[in-house]
């Protein structure tokens, strides 16, 4: 009995390693092709919130136009860390026009992401390189979107991977990272699963917050 006991415990330990090896494999390459953008409001309050959107709305185009030539997440990262003076004067700028009782900072780092869907993309929680720009006590809820490759630069609503971000993707990831990612509910049930087992292990990292 002991010993069955102690090869269940083993199995255990294996798979988890595996779990969290297939996990950090494609998150991993996730974050070597994607730059994230995370807006902190200022509170939950209706003001707060409603100008977190207001300014989402403003920053992106102007964000969306500094990367347009962008061919690679790098030659992105540098014009985006070049400009972070640029971003936090522009967003300062839009609160200041709209009377808000704080003031903006931005900066670019490595942040803790949620799971986030998109119409034909579904991104899974992870440590992702990406710029924050937090509004006054950034305590309130966020909003998340991906930079680079364009994502979301248009509307309140827009819920699609352009198609030039798409084909970028594509030719960066391994084809099985990539179907994981733009899965529906008529995937393969292997893809579901693997996705829900990256979720599973990236959470506990984050829970842990183990690098």
């Amino acid at each position: 009995m002991k010993k069955i006991g102690i090869q269940i415990l083993l199995l255990a330990v294996l798979v988890s390693a595996f779990g969290f090896s297939y996990a950090e494999d494609v998150t991993g390459q996730l974050s070597d092709q994607l730059i994230r953008l995370h807006i902190v409001a200022n509170s939950d309050s209706d003001y707060d919130q409603s100008l977190k959107l207001k300014l989402k709305d403003s920053v992106n185009h102007m964000i969306g136009d500094l990367v347009s030539n962008a061919e690679t997440k790098k030659e992105a990262e540098a014009i985006i860390q070049n400009s972070l003076p640029e971003i936090e004067a522009y967003a300062n700028q839009f609160l200041r026009e709209s009377n808000a009782p704080y003031s903006a900072s931005a900066e670019y780092g490595h942040f803790d992401f949620p799971t986030k869907n998109y119409e034909n993309v579904t991104l899974p929680s992870g440590t992702y390189d990406g710029l924050k720009i937090n509004l006054g006590s950034g305590t309130g809820q966020n909003w998340w979107c991906v930079m680079f490759p364009p994502l979301c630069f248009t509307s309140d609503t827009l819920s699609y991977m352009p198609e030039q971000s798409e084909e970028y993707l594509n030719e960066q990831l391994d084809e099985e990272s990539f179907q994981i990612i733009t899965m529906d509910e008529n995937s393969d049930v292997n893809f579901q699963f693997k996705f829900k087992l990256i979720e599973l292990f990236e959470n506990i990292k984050q829970a842990f917050h183990w690098e």
